[in-house]
């Protein structure tokens, strides 16, 4: 059955008229009872109609559809499943549906290797999850195909959105202040904090740090930052953070740049026999979507939902506006878990 005789057949079941049950089945059904949506939904799935998306990309000049494209290294392409969720919630919202592509940088200088979703108009718009390390020619690639994007996670002059990692090092500092921590250090074993050769660094290891360096010093007291030459793995973690903790100068306070590094700082205070939070206080940035590994460690969750919401909101207005840079979006923290870790500074 064609697709004419089927929105006749469904008009006949339902005593609608044919152009009631285009808009229904098509992107007016909103304007309608929920009765008569439901009518000819039933109608629909009884004789197996499914509106075609092809002639509507035709007849509209629109997929309804935006397109993620991600790298083959997972360590340099964060998708966190929390993200995800945010993109097709807000997706779903506006009657659209996600596209998935995978572009490793060992294709990049074969252009007849590029996914389909760069070669062919198939898209309304693309996500681009490609957050360390960005070839140059990558960035061409998206200029030179014109289709409407934004970066996902990564810092660019406009045309992006990420968690405002900066704001998170500040309000983070700025807690601890009020709960009297004045000898507060901020832990992150990232050997490229400090080694210029070491590229891997994403933004928020440089901008989480920025924050906390100038709110201890707006504050007039010395920032100090707890870090490691040798990128210190997990088998080291605890070694190194007991190491530090066993100096005459320990903090009161130290908020750590990971789930990881949190726990390894805690489990070096019990070994130390350091009471926690009454001797010192411990807070994370981390991830939601790691589940219940944090243990009770009071911690900052990355505000990945909401990004996700807010990147296809960007990738829609730039739909509509693709010649228009639109400006750089960084998302609020908004989300505190708490835990046993976090506590007043001692004596008060």
């Amino acid at each position: 059955m064609g697709r004419s005789d089927s929105l006749k057949r469904i008009a006949e079941m339902t005593g609608l008229s044919v152009p009631t049950v285009v808009q229904v089945l098509g992107t007016r059904g909103h304007r309608y009872r929920q009765e008569t949506r439901e009518k000819v939904q039933e109608a629909a799935a009884q004789i197996g109609y499914r509106p075609n998306a092809a002639a509507r990309a035709l007849n509209k000049g629109r997929f309804g559809s935006a397109a993620i494209l991600c790298g083959a290294n997972p360590w340099l392409n964060l998708l966190p499943q929390m993200l995800v969720d945010g993109i097709m919630d807000e997706l779903e919202a506006r009657n659209m549906h996600l596209t998935m592509a995978r572009l490793s940088n060992d294709r990049l200088n074969q252009e007849d290797e590029l996914p389909k979703v760069l070669r062919q108009w198939m898209a309304d718009g693309l996500l681009i999850n490609y957050n360390t390390e960005i070839p140059q020619q990558m960035q061409q690639y998206v200029k030179q195909y014109h289709l409407p994007a934004i970066w996902l996670n990564s810092k660019h002059d406009y045309d992006c959105v990420h968690p405002d990692d900066y704001g998170a090092g500040q309000q983070i500092t700025e807690n601890l202040l009020k709960l009297g921590h004045r000898r507060i250090a901020y832990a992150d074993y990232n050997k490229g904090m400090i080694d210029p050769s070491w590229h891997q660094v994403h933004y928020s290891t440089h901008d989480r740090a920025a924050g906390y360096r100038d709110t201890m010093q707006a504050a007039g007291l010395s920032p100090r930052e707890i870090r490691s030459m040798d990128n210190t793995g997990e088998k080291h973690r605890l070694e190194y953070s007991i190491k530090w903790l066993g100096e005459s100068d320990r903090p009161t306070a130290v908020i750590a740049n990971g789930l990881h590094i949190g726990m390894a700082v805690w489990q070096a205070a019990l070994k130390l026999q350091i009471k926690v939070p009454a001797d010192m206080s411990i807070v994370a940035i981390g991830h939601g979507s790691y589940g219940d590994t944090h243990m009770g460690l009071n911690t900052w969750i990355v505000p990945e939902y909401s990004e996700g919401r807010e990147a296809v909101k960007l990738l829609c207005q730039k739909i509509q506006q693709p010649d228009v840079e639109l400006p750089p979006a960084a998302v609020t923290y908004d989300c505190v878990r708490d835990g046993i870790t976090l506590g007043p500074a001692p004596g008060l």
